[in-house]
């Protein structure tokens, strides 16, 4: 199958996601584009609670290869807010994986590991950031959400 164009690849994570949730018994309501760190923002259904989700999206099942984030999402973290990285799968016929995790987590493993990549002397300074899942990590794990 082909991949889905770049420009469309985000927006259908993000669609995928909110359907998800709402699958689930949440409100999902997707946030306009200019709203940054903040793809989605979800309830229960008394609004006793309310989180954002960040949406990542990528089309292959490569473990090796993970999710760019930006050097920003290093300081991009809340008790209420999550990150989904969404692995579209286009190899195995769009068959979606969802692995959610709090921002605290992803800002404590991507800035471990740029800081890690950044001792190879051929590796350069930049805002360009990598989160990649861990070994055993299972996919639909919905349960971390706090809501």
């Amino acid at each position: 199958m082909a991949k889905i164009k770049k420009d469309f690849s985000g927006v259908t994570g993000e669609y995928l996601v909110a359907a998800e949730l709402s699958k689930r018994g949440f409100i999902a309501s997707m946030t306009i584009k200019n709203m940054p760190g903040i793809d989605i923002v979800v309830s229960d259904e008394t609004a006793s609670k309310v989180i954002g989700i960040q949406v990542k999206v990528k089309q292959d099942l490569s473990q090796k290869k993970g999710w760019t984030l930006n050097a920003k999402d290093e300081n991009r973290y809340s008790d209420n807010l999550f990150y989904v990285f969404v692995d579209l799968a286009v190899e195995k016929n769009y068959e979606t994986n969802f692995y959610v995790f709090p921002s605290q987590e992803v800002a404590r493993r991507i800035k471990k590991f740029y800081n890690e990549w950044l001792k190879d002397p051929k590796h350069n300074a930049n805002d360009m950031r990598t989160f990649y899942l861990k070994d055993g990590e299972q996919p639909n794990n919905w349960e971390v959400l706090s809501i």
